[in-house]
Formats: C-alpha cells, structure tokens, sequence
C-alpha cells in the first residue's frame, strides 16, 4: 500500500502547522550553534587539543535558563 495515498490531496501540514513547528527555528538554530561550541569549552582537555578541565555539569547549569525561555517561547507561540 502506498502511504502517500493516504494523504488525498490535501497536504502534510496546514499553514498554521508550518509556523507553529518552526515558528522559533532561528533562536533554536542559533541557541544549538551556540550551545555546541560551549560544550567543546566545556569538555576541556577530554577533546583532543581541548584545554583545561571539565566543566560540564557547569554549562548545563547556566544553559538552563536560555533553554526554558526556547521552551516558553515556543508555548506561548502556540497558543497565541
């Protein structure tokens, strides 16, 4: 059975669902670019030719906050 059959002819996702799932992709791209180049800190000299010891448990601890407003952000942008 083909599975696209299913769909009929109307599409995958309606205009509200495009912007309620990516309504906030760019703060998640930039918060992920961000957040990785951190982590590679944060790992010090567990990386090859990283530097300094591992913090972390520490990162996690300050990301937390910039998490929870992606979050809220995205919640609030579903509901308005």
């Amino acid at each position: 059975m083909n599975p696209s059959a299913d769909l009929g002819s109307s599409p995958p996702m309606t205009p509200d669902d495009v912007k309620l799932i990516f309504g906030n992709i760019t703060e998640i791209a930039i918060f992920s670019d961000l957040f990785c180049q951190a982590l590679e800190e944060a790992l010090g000299d567990l990386l090859q030719g990283g530097k300094g010891s591992d913090h972390v448990g520490a990162l996690f601890l300050s990301i937390v906050r910039v998490v929870f407003y992606i979050f809220i952000h995205s919640f609030i942008h579903q509901w308005s």
